[in-house]
């Protein structure tokens, strides 16, 4: 998902796996955003735009903010540190596995 402030002139991307859904809910909140799209964005039964991870492109061709805003807005992302990443999904797999074998 996408944030953007008319206000405070300025474009969240979210990233998978980064932590941006903490980040977009203290945009949304406390920074006077809003949240583009609200919803997936459907053209002819294809998604065009979606509610999570959207991108520059797809909002435009979506009609949901036009090339003049984007070039005019401040636009920033959250980075994670990629072994964080990998010691998160190992974690995570593993307690899954772990789980499965105590059935």
């Amino acid at each position: 998902m996408a944030v953007f402030s008319r206000k405070h002139n300025y474009l969240f991307l979210a990233s998978p796996q980064t932590g941006s859904k903490a980040i977009n809910k203290t945009l949304l909140e406390q920074l006077e955003g809003e949240q583009v799209p609200p919803s997936d964005v459907r053209k002819n039964g294809k998604v065009v735009a979606n509610k999570h991870h959207t991108t520059i492109k797809m909002l435009v061709n979506a009609g949901l903010l036009t090339r003049e805003q984007i070039n005019g807005a401040f636009k920033f992302t959250g980075v994670r540190n990629p072994f964080d990443l990998l010691v998160s999904r190992y974690m995570k797999l593993r307690g899954r596995f772990a789980a499965e074998g105590d059935k």
